[in-house]
């Protein structure tokens, strides 16, 4: 017999997932449920990493501090900023604790640092402190414990008052400057410490260079991140590279092929009819391919779209483009899996002489 029509086999296949809705129902429900699951997870795994990662780069994960007791120059340590792969950077040096006007008998630690650590401290904050008129960067615990503000007017020791330009906190990243008076000054002379912040990805590499871009060698300058994760500390690369659902899409997409191949097997009277009707292998192949389409495919991406809107109503916000890459290619991986091995079970069905003989029999 001829081989049935694209539009046979497909008003065909849709006419067997109407007459079986309960059983097509249930496939897709299992479908969605895996795929959305599959989704939820690598959403929430990889904002758990990135989460890490930006508290990590807040705190100063990416920033290196050398030192050295023979000073390092300050204009190597400022050009360090156009380098590629270089936030910012910048030095200091530190003076002797000393007295200020508006506090008698009460020392506090007296910095002269370079624009390129201020930014470094506060981040984007400082950008308006650098940018005014000389005067004094005060930590936030020192202006609370001498009660001033920008505009007031201090004297460090005898030398000529200045007046506070900014009043900020380091936060987290240098909590030690949070009861400094800073005095910026121009990247020349010799500095105590030169702080550079790198980009994601770059600091292991500049750590190894950064002495000897500073003029020195690690024997006379020492080289030390201002966070360290630790030896057993998380590890968000390695986190995302052996998390379970990277290899969780090849159980889930044979399990659903499993499901079908079952379904296919209860169904093998109705598939060996087709075939004693003429249908070729491939015509049901096709067939299964075009029922797969709309038990796997559509309710495959419901799941997808249903774990996205779920995960992004409990985030509030959008998840970014490499999370979407990744959790797309899992959903889409084990959604392939079911449509291209699922509908093969239909080709396992007997020759057409053999089920005829056994339909002659009953």
């Amino acid at each position: 017999m001829r081989v049935w029509r694209l539009r046979t086999l497909l008003s065909e296949a849709a006419r067997n997932l109407v007459t079986t809705l309960p059983r097509s129902l249930l496939i897709g429900v299992a479908v969605a449920g895996v795929v959305g699951a599959l989704t939820w997870s690598e959403l929430e795994t990889s904002s758990r990493i990135l989460e890490f990662q930006r508290g990590f780069v807040s705190s100063g994960g990416n920033v290196l501090v050398a030192t050295s007791t023979g000073g390092i120059p300050a204009y190597k340590c400022g050009a360090l900023a156009d380098r590629d792969g270089v936030v910012a950077s910048g030095g200091l040096r530190l003076d002797e604790p000393r007295l200020v006007n508006t506090a008698p008998g009460t020392l506090f630690q007296i910095a002269h640092a370079t624009p390129g650590v201020i930014q470094v401290w506060y981040g984007p904050s400082a950008a308006p402190a650098i940018r005014r008129e000389a005067g004094l960067i005060v930590g936030a615990a020192a202006a609370e414990e001498l009660g001033l503000r920008e505009g007031f007017i201090v004297g460090i020791a005898d030398e000529k008052p200045m007046p506070v330009v900014s009043v900020l906190s380091p936060g987290g990243r240098y909590p030690q400057a949070d009861r400094w008076i800073i005095v910026p000054a121009a990247p020349v002379g010799s500095l105590d410490q030169c702080w550079v912040e790198f980009t994601p990805g770059s600091r292991d590499a500049g750590e190894a260079s950064l002495a000897y871009l500073l003029g020195g060698s690690r024997l006379d300058i020492d080289i030390s991140p201002l966070v360290d994760l630790g030896e057993f500390a998380f590890d968000p690369v390695g986190e995302l590279a052996n998390r379970p659902q990277a290899s969780a899409w090849t159980v889930a997409g044979s399990a659903l092929t499993v499901l079908i191949a079952l379904v296919a097997w209860l169904r093998r009277s109705e598939l060996g009819l087709y075939r004693v009707l003429g249908s070729s292998r491939a015509s049901l192949w096709l067939m299964s391919q075009l029922e797969a389409f709309f038990v796997v495919l559509l309710p495959g991406a419901i799941g997808f779209l249903w774990a996205l809107a779920i995960h992004t109503a409990t985030k509030e916000s959008l998840p970014n483009t490499d999370q979407l890459v990744i959790a797309v290619r899992t959903a889409l991986s084990t959604v392939l899996i079911v449509l291209v091995a699922a509908p093969a079970a239909g080709l396992l069905i007997g020759q057409r002489q053999d089920l005829l003989s056994q339909l002659k029999t009953r």
